[in-house]
């Protein structure tokens, strides 16, 4: 069995960053560069 696990977070103005981790893989899946250079700073 594999495990993964993905979290959202979707803006009052209909932004999303859908952010998925899978074994030692990240991916990032975001509608605008401006919300995901947010997150990314987050990190």
């Amino acid at each position: 069995s594999n495990d993964y696990n993905m979290y959202t977070k979707i803006t009052s103005t209909n932004q999303y960053v859908i952010l998925i981790f899978y074994m030692d893989d990240i991916m990032f899946i975001d509608n605008t560069i401006e919300e995901l250079l947010s997150f990314k700073s987050l990190l």
